[in-house]
């Protein structure tokens, strides 16, 4: 069985501190982003950056896939959290992002907040879907994923997250505002699929439902997680 789950630390706390800063950061958004993007890279170092801000998309889950499917093919079921968290956040992020219905800054106005109508006025209407950040969202799901899975990680996909946020304000793709927010909301959401195993969970619960003799295989999976991360921490190769 699972240990209680920290909702207090991994939930609650990391939207009790971006919720605050989102409302400050309105206030400071237009300069923040006029001047982040007047320091804009240009070539190659933009058009890296232009790479990096995909972190977290679907060709990341899929090149992990395969390395995983390489070189750890027995931990290949843990995938199945970070696609769950990845879709489903998809869904409500996307579905927020609509209700919200905050211009980008290419409409210049940082207190835009027109609602559902105008974003999905003509199909959906890119320039009205700035908050939240869902590059940024996606980001998170990927660094709490690989951090999970291999904490030697952590330094690596944290730092991508942060260029991922600071790529889509010096793009010109989101406000500041925007992405601290997508901060939090990634955060929350990714520490309550990830850490409580809801892919695997969930695929278990599927084949019980059209094959009642299948056998659940979330306890080997946590199990097997459980041992790798006790092998890691007392410093041997797993």
């Amino acid at each position: 069985m699972l240990p209680p789950f920290p909702w207090l630390r991994a939930v609650v706390l990391p939207l009790a501190i971006t919720l605050p800063l989102t409302i400050l950061c309105l206030f400071l958004d237009k300069p923040l982003s006029e001047y982040l993007r007047s320091v804009s890279p240009r070539g190659d170092i933009r058009r890296e950056l232009e790479t990096i801000q995909q972190f977290g998309s679907v060709t990341t889950i899929l090149l992990v896939f395969i390395l995983i499917a390489l070189l750890q093919r027995d931990r290949l079921r843990r995938m199945l959290d970070w696609i769950f968290a990845a879709l489903v956040g998809g869904l409500i992020f996307n579905g927020l992002k609509l209700l919200i219905g905050r211009g980008r800054p290419a409409l210049d106005d940082p207190w835009l907040f027109q609602g559902p109508g105008p974003a999905i006025e003509q199909g959906i209407n890119y320039s009205a879907m700035s908050m939240p950040s869902t590059h940024t969202t996606h980001a998170v799901i990927g660094a709490v994923f690989l951090s999970a899975f291999d904490r030697r990680l952590s330094p690596l996909v944290w730092t991508l997250v942060a260029l991922v946020m600071f790529a889509r304000i010096t793009l010109g793709a989101h406000w500041p505002s925007d992405t601290i927010l997508g901060l939090g909301l990634g955060l929350a959401w990714a520490n309550l699929c990830i850490h409580r195993y809801w892919g695997v969970r969930s695929l278990d619960a599927v084949w019980k439902l059209f094959v009642p003799r299948a056998s659940p295989k979330f306890q080997e999976v946590y199990e097997r997680e459980r041992r790798n991360r006790h092998t890691f921490i007392a410093g041997r190769t797993p």
